[in-house]
């Protein structure tokens, strides 16, 4: 069944509903969305599949996907420059903090069907839990770009308010909007990633396994990880993003 018109019909209405209601800033979204696809499907996933140093693939996708995100999608300006130093810290925690736990609780990335049919695919050249780890870097990015940009902004402003507040007082009231967004994006993050396996943890569900059994296995494991290795790198993010938007936004913008 042939799709691409459809699909093509459907990007069209996305873009241009962007376009319209967030102006010339929505169309640089859109082009960064276009690098984005670019680098994934272009870069990095062949040339994992091709069997080349995952590490190198990995920083080279994260630091393309960032600038992605930030610059061309922001400009080049305190608030891009301070949530890309940002993202990066908390890329790093989450990167570090799942390395730590695919090593602990022996995760070797075969929990998903599709997995173990790439290994297979692959002749055995790709080491799943290397990809594993990285899909947790990717899709913690897109929240973590969307935290540190909303921080800064909302220091900017209220900033911009009132030039007569101090650094502390502005990492105060950043973080009672930055405590909101950890609220939110957590649950949020929780829901994507429970609403793409539905379907599968049902179908381990209605096999009647005790909850113990179904809590270690693979597939739920996986999904477990996640999400809570991205969510602490959100929950960590907000204070660090907040302390150093304040500090930098009194200095720039007296």
């Amino acid at each position: 069944y042939s799709r691409e018109s459809a699909l093509l019909i459907l990007f069209l209405v996305f873009a241009f509903l962007i376009i319209v209601i967030a102006g010339f800033r929505g169309l640089r979204a859109t082009f960064g969305l276009s690098v984005t696809f670019l680098i994934l499907y272009f870069f990095a996933i062949p040339k994992i599949n091709m069997g080349d140093s995952i590490f190198f693939v990995s920083v080279v996708t994260i630091v393309g996907l960032m600038v992605a995100s930030t610059f061309i999608t922001y400009g080049f300006n305190v608030k891009s420059l301070i949530s890309f130093i940002s993202t990066l810290l908390g890329i790093s925690v989450i990167a570090l903090l799942g390395y730590i736990v695919i090593r602990v609780l022996d995760i070797s990335g075969t929990g998903e069907e599709s997995s173990a049919m790439l290994f297979d695919t692959t002749s055995g050249v790709i080491k799943l839990s290397s990809v594993f780890l990285l899909s947790i870097v990717v899709g913690a990015l897109g929240v973590l770009d969307d935290v540190t940009v909303g921080q800064c902004s909302s220091i900017i402003e209220i900033y911009q308010t009132d030039r007569s507040l101090k650094p502390s007082d502005l990492f105060k009231k950043s973080m009672n909007i930055g405590k909101d967004h950890i609220a939110s994006m957590v649950n949020t993050l929780f829901i994507a990633y429970a609403g793409s396996s539905f379907s599968l943890v049902m179908l381990m569900s209605a096999n009647n396994p005790e909850f113990r059994t179904l809590i270690n296995s693979g597939f739920l494991v996986e999904e477990i990880v996640r999400t809570l290795v991205a969510s602490i790198g959100l929950i960590l993010i907000v204070p660090i993003t907040s302390f150093i938007a304040s500090r930098v936004v009194v200095r720039v913008l007296k």
